[in-house]
């Protein structure tokens, strides 16, 4: 390498240093200024938040909705398992009806199988009229029974050719 070729180099490294350097943005996380709350006469008063802490984008939380899944009633919480469940039923039907329409029939005729979609409808009907208590001690049987019927349908669901003609 001439030496021309070294003083370009080098001074482009320097330039995009500079322009880095200059270019960095202020921190946006400014401290949030405190006031001393007034308390009881000869209390220590207490700092409290000048201003309320904002987003950058300027969104404010809605109280009612900032909550943890685990936060939701036993029926919401069976609500949203079985709403899992659908969705990927709907899915693996939308993606090949033929192949869907088989595995399940095939799955149904097992009679394991029969029996966990026996219980997971005679759940399914019943939790809604369990008492909180009831319902919170049954969730994690829904869960696990939905859980293993998905995993044995969508093993029939991959064991099954795809293009299976559909019987009527």
């Amino acid at each position: 390498m001439n030496r021309s070729g070294l003083i370009v180099g080098i001074t482009a490294v320097l330039t995009v240093a500079v322009i880095a350097w200059f270019w960095t943005p202020a921190p946006i996380a400014q401290p949030v200024p405190t006031v001393a709350k007034p308390t009881a006469p000869g209390a220590k008063p207490r700092p409290v938040l000048a201003a309320a802490p904002r987003s950058a984008a300027g969104l404010k939380l809605d109280p009612t909705r900032n909550v943890f899944p685990d936060s939701f009633p036993p029926a919401e919480r069976q609500k949203f398992a079985w709403a899992r469940v659908v969705r990927e039923v709907q899915e693996m039907n939308e993606i090949d009806r033929e192949r869907f329409a088989a595995a399940l029939r095939s799955w149904v005729e097992v009679p394991a199988n029969k029996a966990v979609l026996e219980k997971i409808q005679q759940l399914n009907k019943d939790f809604p009229t369990l008492s909180p208590d009831a319902q919170e001690a049954q969730l994690p049987l829904a869960e696990a029974l939905y859980e293993e019927g998905m995993r044995t349908l969508r093993l029939k669901y991959t064991e099954t050719p795809a293009g299976q003609p559909s019987a009527k």
